[in-house]
């Protein structure tokens, strides 16, 4: 545990409703600390995202000759109309995530989908412990560094996205 001791310069009126609604104990400025931090982890991985959509994934080159795909079938529409309005709760394979926060493509649709709320996403100390080793591959380095962000600011961004059980 670490103590720090703050002495703040606020306007009065904003310190006298701050003290009334007891805003400045400490629980009170630990919680609006976690939630400053949580809100700058979330959208310093919304930044690094931004920064790599359109980044060329490693695989993308592999079905060039394909044919292109067909429209979406009636029943494949109301299935990912569902997955539109449907909260899901998924736990998502770290190599998954991996190439979700590094690259555009349907991974990168799941972690949208997290972001906007239409799905939960669920982890584990040990699953991010493993996305850390992951993405200290040299073959990351690159894009990581892209991100502006760096590794660790890509991790802790998705433990803030995702619910850790």
């Amino acid at each position: 545990m670490t103590t720090l001791e703050l002495k703040l310069n606020l306007p009065d009126q904003l310190a006298k409703d701050a003290v009334r609604m007891g805003l400045t104990s400490p629980d009170s400025l630990q919680t609006l600390l976690r939630e400053a931090v949580r809100n700058r982890r979330l959208a310093g991985l919304a930044e690094a995202r931004k920064r790599n959509r359109g980044g060329k994934h490693p695989a993308a080159d592999y079905g060039r000759n394909r044919k292109p795909k067909l429209p979406l079938t009636a029943r494949a529409a109301r299935a990912t109309h569902q997955l539109n309005h449907t909260s899901m709760r998924l736990v998502l394979d770290t190599n998954i995530v991996a190439s979700g926060l590094l690259w555009d493509g349907t991974p990168a649709h799941l972690i949208d989908a997290a972001q906007a709320g239409t799905i939960e996403i669920y982890t584990s100390r040990i699953l991010l412990a493993e996305l850390t080793r992951i993405l200290k591959r040299a073959k990351f380095a690159k894009v990581i560094a892209a991100s502006g962000v760096g590794l660790e600011g890509l991790v802790l961004g998705y433990a803030e996205l995702a619910t850790l059980g």
